[in-house]
This record gives structure tokens, C-alpha cells and sequence, in this order.
């Protein structure tokens, strides 16, 4: 009667999917770096008084800053989904006049959205 094979587990090394998702890891923020084209982290908090676009798609708005400067906004729409402002809910500040904070980066001439709340004033 033939004896039954015993198997050895043996330690497993990295494969080469782990070592190659650590490579891809550590490249994803050089790759994703717009290379110095615009200017991260600006900050703007006013009321909105325009907006412009449909009912599902917002393709810029304006931001009365404290000062009375305006700021024309054109915004990400990862951005407005993610922070749950909607079209609607842009208007919605705009109708109560009620202040938002709008992150932004200057990105050849326009100020382009990179995260928006509200700002409990």
C-alpha cells in the first residue's frame, strides 16, 4: 500500500503581484503631480451669487468674497459629488446666502475646485 504524501508548507516570499503593486504605489503621486502647473491649497470663503450650467452639471460659479472681489470658480465634478454639492445645493447656498469655503488651484488662468464645504459662519 502506498504511503500517503505529506506536504510541507514552506514560508512563502513576496510574490512578484505584491512587490509590483509597491512599485506602482510608491509611482502613483509622481505620476498624478501636475508638475508645478497651478498652485495648490488656495482658499476662498464668500457667498455664492451666480451660478452657471444645467440642472445636473455646474460648469463654473462665482464667490463674493468678504473684500467684494469676485471669484469665478470652475469646479471639479469629482469634487461636488464627493462633497455632496450639488447643482441644487450650490443654489441653495446661493438663495440663503449662505457662506461656503472653497479650496482651489490656480490652473492656467482659471480657479479649479479642489474641495468645497460649508463655512459655518
Amino acid at each position: 500500500m502506498p504511503r500517503p504524501r505529506i506536504r510541507r508548507l514552506r514560508a512563502r516570499r513576496p510574490g512578484w503581484r505584491l512587490l509590483a503593486s509597491l512599485a506602482l504605489l510608491a509611482v502613483l503621486p509622481v505620476a498624478c503631480d501636475d508638475g508645478g502647473a497651478g498652485t495648490d491649497g488656495l482658499e476662498a470663503t464668500g457667498v455664492i451669487v451666480a451660478v452657471r450650467g444645467s440642472i445636473t452639471k455646474t460648469d463654473e460659479f462665482d464667490l463674493l468674497l468678504p473684500d467684494g472681489s469676485r471669484l469665478t470658480i470652475v469646479p471639479d465634478g469629482s469634487v461636488l459629488v464627493s462633497s455632496g454639492f450639488s447643482p441644487s445645493h450650490l443654489r441653495e447656498h446661493m438663495t440663503l446666502a449662505e457662506q461656503i469655503t472653497v479650496t482651489y488651484r490656480d490652473e492656467g488662468g482659471q480657479n479649479v475646485m479642489t474641495a468645497v464645504g460649508d463655512s459655518g459662519d
